[in-house]
């Protein structure tokens, strides 16, 4: 039994290295999940030689520690919370939130948590968005996509929208005052969502993973030729629903210009699909360099199925 629990640690740390496409299907499922048959092993396996025991729980150790993000998440916000790290307040706060059903009050909610700039994915009609912008007492503006849209504290200005409606690509001018002054490009999209499949035994279910991946990849460097046209030195901002999970290979072209801010400034338990039981952190705020995720974390709704992903942030000069 250890020597299973053994080589499924090495198993499972060779698939999230190597992430085929083909074997898209088992990268569904979180990463911890691989830990609770491995520990299980173990425990059958409890009188197996210490030395056999070991080995196996470093495997385990090394896999946690190198391949799940949750636990240096949560290990960040423990020191936080007993005042070993400080939380440090970033120059603007930007929310990023799957509405779920277009609705009108999972806005009202996001914009309650006092965001600079909002990114909404599966939003209401420009209509109802236009009438919400109006309504506040600050002045925002607005950049409306088919099923993405960017609110915005001061100007905005179009730059494109995807072809295949994934994504609206907004230029945010800030104020010259401002702490975060400066523009900065600001994109808020959903990727083609992931059909939800518990048929391994058929061939199409793996397949229809493997095609979703590729249809991620044509999406994001849709997105990436479109870029090409900002300024050498932009700022980026990139936020929204990936329909991946966090560090999926389908989204490596993107690290070409940005990261996802949750690797450098996440605390507490990131994930933001389903709201009432989160194992995916399929919603993210991407940033490029000259941009410093100084606190992100996931926040619960009470309108959408997915929670909002805030993140605070801090410009460098």
């Amino acid at each position: 039994m250890v020597g299973l629990s053994a080589l499924l640690a090495v198993l499972a740390a060779a698939l999230v290295l190597a992430q085929p496409d083909r074997l898209a299907w088992l990268l569904m499922f979180p990463r911890w999940v691989w830990l609770g048959p491995g520990c299980v092993l173990l425990l059958l396996g409890r009188s197996a030689p210490r030395r056999w025991l070991g080995i196996a729980a470093l495997l385990w150790g090394l896999y946690a520690g190198l391949f799940v993000e949750e636990g240096a998440s949560l290990a960040r916000l423990g020191l936080q919370k007993i005042g070993l790290r400080a939380a440090v307040a970033g120059d603007l706060r930007v929310v990023s939130l799957n509405c779920g059903s277009r609705s009108e009050r999972a806005v009202d909610e996001a914009l309650a948590w006092q965001p600079d700039l909002l990114c909404l994915q599966e939003c209401p009609g420009r209509p109802q968005l236009e009438t919400l912008v109006r309504s506040r007492p600050e002045e925002w503006s607005l950049a409306a996509g088919p099923d993405a849209a960017i609110l915005a504290r001061g100007r905005l200005t179009v730059r494109q929208q995807s072809a295949r409606g994934v994504w609206i690509w907004a230029t945010w001018h800030r104020a010259a005052d401002h702490p975060a002054a400066g523009d900065i490009e600001v994109v808020s999209l959903r990727l083609h969502p992931v059909p939800i499949r518990l048929d391994p035994w058929s061939g199409d279910c793996w397949e229809s993973h493997a095609r979703i991946r590729e249809i991620h990849r044509q999406e994001i460097d849709e997105l990436l030729t479109a870029l090409e046209a900002a300024p050498a030195d932009a700022r980026f901002l990139i936020c929204g629903d990936f329909n991946a999970p966090a560090g999926d290979r389908g989204l490596d072209a993107l690290r070409k210009v940005a990261r996802d801010s949750f690797h450098d400034g996440g605390v507490g338990w990131g994930n933001t699909i389903l709201n009432d039981f989160p194992v995916h952190r399929i919603d993210q705020v991407w940033i490029s360099p000259h941009i410093e995720a100084r606190r992100v974390w996931a926040r619960k709704s009470s309108t959408s199925d997915h929670r909002a992903a805030i993140a605070d942030l801090s410009l460098q000069r």
